[in-house]
């Protein structure tokens, strides 16, 4: 079995031959295993950014800035993998505390991404569509379970679609190949800790 702690970066997606050289020779670092050992993980001295090679054992707390590469590195074509949010960022509807238009506003965000999920499905450009949250949307009545159930039966035949979320109708759990329900062990919430932007939305 492949020891992945001890591959060569090189076959990291993103480095290559050329990055995996300089970070050999300015980090040390050539395998995935030190990339994990030199990563920090604390993050509490702000007051300057360190470059990787400036690491030690015996140094205060970093920060490293990083940069995401809009997953450009998993093939040439820099449009193969992409993240849309839509809607407002959070599918909850709280109608004790939200008005009447407060509601209408979402269902009407929700419906627009709807139209847009439609699009990219029958396009029959893509292999796997993740609707994250969609249960919540039609548990909300943003989004009908028919209309969601209606376009899983008529998708191209090579496309998956993973729906996420609580709340999954019958209709949609007896379609899909297959269901699983998450059991909570624990939660930040019952910390205190508030979702985050990035994080649960």
């Amino acid at each position: 079995m492949l020891d992945l702690d001890k591959r060569s970066i090189t076959y990291l997606p993103g480095v290559g031959p050329k990055k995996a050289d300089i970070l050999q020779k300015e980090a040390g670092i050539s395998s995935y295993e030190d990339l994990l050992f030199y990563f920090p993980y604390k993050y509490i001295d702000r007051s300057r950014f360190y470059k990787v090679v400036e690491i030690s054992g015996n140094m205060p707390y970093i920060q490293l800035k990083g940069e995401i590469l809009s997953f450009e590195t998993l093939g040439e074509g820099n449009d193969r993998i992409q993240i849309r949010p839509m809607g407002d960022g959070f599918v909850f509807h709280n109608k004790d505390k939200e008005s009447e238009e407060e509601f209408r506003r979402k269902a009407a965000l929700a419906k627009e991404a709807w139209q847009m999920v439609e699009k990219e499905v029958m396009s029959d450009a893509w292999d796997l569509i993740v609707l994250d949250e969609i249960n919540y949307a039609i548990h909300f009545g943003m989004i009908s379970a028919g209309e969601v159930a209606e376009l899983i039966q008529k998708r191209p035949e090579r496309l998956n679609m993973i729906l996420t979320g609580r709340y999954a109708e019958q209709q949609l759990i007896d379609l899909a190949d297959t269901v699983t329900e998450m059991t909570l062990v624990k939660h930040a919430f019952q910390k205190g800790i508030r979702a985050r932007k990035g994080i649960e939305f």
